[in-house]
């Protein structure tokens, strides 16, 4: 866990680091450190860097520089280069001289390579940045105020930066006033990169890092804060950081699997050159524009720079430039219900609580999260780069195997996260407060038993034995996230897998994604993979063991959700929808059969895996 210390210069950022060591430790019931006692710590237990240390001589900074500043700063430069290059852009256009360009280059590579290696060996360690990759943007980006052009522009360049570095799992912001701040700093001696500069310049760049480093928070994705007000004494604001940390909800309780992380092998797979065809952009035409633009402005996006629409799924997506950065902009089709959409809303207020990867909502000035256009209504996300869908990507057999075990751990953490949460919307396709469906069965049986074009005489009593036999039974429920599949999960070599696509997430039976989701991650056009399906549902259970007594019921439980599916099909296709919702229904009437009497993939696939 990486916890860092952000502020203005002379905030007393220093000075709080080993109070916060503490009070994260106290927080979050495992040893904390700052990060070179958390360093020094490491190094101890390596034998590499002992038995390097007794050969070379070496100890202390220089055996740091060779074992991890480095190595990991190569590594870092190599797998994200494009934060590389915004970082050097921003060196290199800094009024300075050559230098103290190497040595901003050098602190925030240092910082990089520190943050790395601390992830890959701190273990359950808790480490206390006091200048991390955070606030190395004040270093980076505060020269800006003494260049010929002047300021302008730092929200967009903070923005850029942070989107592309890997942020703290806490960040604590020490503030205090600009006053106080620069007495702070003039009294305990400039740095040697404001020396020989004049007052006039130097009053310039502390005002330019107050700013960028309040800019941080309001641009910053997927990060808990807690603000610490340093205006009087040291021990006073270690005192309002104690209390802050203690008041605030530990994000993962101890004993919860970490979320599973897409390997970088490259043998892993590359993706279907079929599917990068189909993900093209598209242009948007002049009416699209402009909505796009109402859009914007009801949210205060600020003016859009450039627009381009993805996706085909139930919703219509743009991702659009603005002064803050990308944006995604999504618009509800028209049967998608208003329950839907808050509950769908509700479920990514709660992911974004517990930093699970899924989509953040952007909210609009009164705090809402849904707008509505001259069009439909629309959402705002911050953008996700360089991800795709899992189900685009081809690999080895073993690959298949690892992200089905992946995606079914994923799937049981989704569950576990969620199970405390009470509905606030209650969508047609769920179970109310009382554990019966919103939309009751009988309408249901009532339709298949006088649909003769499916060919199926019996749905209706079946529907209806089903729903008196799942409904006797103990099954648990939660808030699900109702459509579970490859193409909903989003993998990119080195991060974590980041779940996506929540309009059907309503309070249901755990089993409902189980038995969805296992058929899309082992049933491909090769036919069915028996040992994907083991690998999902034990990715699965290794978080959630005490479904495994329910396993046995899965078989009903998908022959009662496709003969829903039918009746759904069939009820649009009466309305007029066309043939093809009438090829569907009887399509999934078919299913339903095979499921009653075994012969589907599914009953296999559970009976292995189980």
């Amino acid at each position: 866990m990486i916890v860092e210390l952000l502020g203005p210069p002379g905030a007393g950022k220093t000075a709080l680091v080993d109070v916060a060591a503490a009070a994260v430790s106290r927080w979050t019931a495992r040893e904390a450190l700052p990060a070179d006692a958390a360093i020094e710590r490491v190094l101890e237990g390596m034998r590499s860097a002992r038995l390097l240390a007794r050969v070379v001589g070496w100890r202390g900074r220089r055996l740091r520089a060779l074992l991890i500043d480095v190595p990991y700063a190569v590594v870092v430069i190599g797998s994200n280069p494009r934060l590389a290059l915004v970082v050097l852009k921003a060196i290199f256009r800094a009024p300075v001289r050559w230098s103290h360009r190497w040595t901003l280059f050098t602190r925030w590579a240092g910082a990089a390579a520190r943050q790395r290696f601390l992830r890959r060996h701190g273990g359950d360690m808790a480490v206390v940045f006091d200048e991390g990759l955070y606030h190395r943007a004040v270093n980076l980006f505060a020269w800006r105020a003494l260049a010929v052009r002047g300021p302008g522009g730092e929200r967009r360049d903070v923005a850029r930066y942070l989107r592309l570095t890997p942020g703290p799992d806490l960040a604590i912001f020490v503030d205090a006033p600009d006053a106080a701040t620069r007495e702070r700093v003039l009294a305990r001696g400039l740095p040697i990169r404001l020396r020989g500069r004049t007052p006039m310049e130097v009053t310039a760049f502390l005002g330019s890092a107050g700013r960028i480093v309040r800019i941080i928070p309001e641009v910053a994705v997927d990060v808990r804060w807690l603000r610490v007000d340093n205006t009087s004494t040291i021990a006073a604001a270690a005192d309002a950081l104690t209390a802050g940390l203690m008041a605030t909800p530990f994000p993962r309780p101890n004993g919860v699997p970490a979320w599973p992380v897409e390997p970088r092998a490259v043998w892993r797979g590359i993706r279907r050159p079929d599917r990068r065809w189909a993900g093209r952009a598209r242009a948007l035409d002049r009416s699209q524009w402009r909505e796009l633009s109402s859009v914007a402005d009801s949210l205060q996006l600020g003016e859009i720079h450039g627009a381009r629409s993805v996706g085909a799924g139930r919703s219509w997506a743009v991702v659009v430039e603005t002064a803050a950065g990308r944006v995604v902009l999504k618009r509800y089709k028209d049967t998608v219900q208003d329950e839907a959409i808050r509950s769908e809303h509700a479920v990514l207020h709660r992911l974004a609580e517990l930093r699970i990867p899924a989509p953040r909502l952007l909210a609009g000035p009164a705090g809402t999260t849904l707008v509505r256009g001259p069009a439909g209504r629309y959402s705002a996300y911050h953008h996700v780069a360089r991800h795709v869908s899992a189900h685009e990507i081809v690999g080895l057999p073993s690959a298949g195997r690892r992200r089905a075990s992946d995606a079914g751990r994923a799937l049981g953490l989704l569950h576990r996260a969620l199970a405390d949460m009470q509905p606030t919307a209650w969508p047609i396709t769920g179970l109310d407060a009382r554990g019966y469906r919103v939309d009751p069965p009988s309408k249901h049986a009532a339709r298949l038993a006088e649909a003769g074009e499916l060919g199926a005489p019996g749905l209706g009593q079946r529907v209806l034995a089903l729903e008196e036999t799942l409904s006797a039974l103990p099954l648990s429920t939660t808030i699900i996230h109702g459509d579970y599949g490859p193409y909903n999960v989003l993998v990119r070599p080195g991060y974590p897998l980041f779940v996506i696509d929540f309009e059907l997430a309503r309070l249901d039976w755990r089993l409902t994604d189980l038995v969805t989701g296992l058929p899309r991650f082992a049933i491909g056009r090769a036919g069915a993979s028996p040992a994907r399906s083991a690998a999902f549902v034990s990715g699965y259970l290794d978080v959630v063991p005490e479904m495994r007594a329910e396993l046995g019921h899965g078989a009903h439980v998908l022959e009662y959700l496709t003969l829903r599916r039918a009746s759904i099909c069939l009820g649009r296709h009466m309305a007029g929808g066309g043939p093809r919702w009438l090829a569907e229904a009887r399509a999934r009437a078919r299913e339903a059969q095979a499921l009653a009497v075994g012969r589907h993939p599914v009953v296999r696939l559970m009976a292995g895996a189980s």
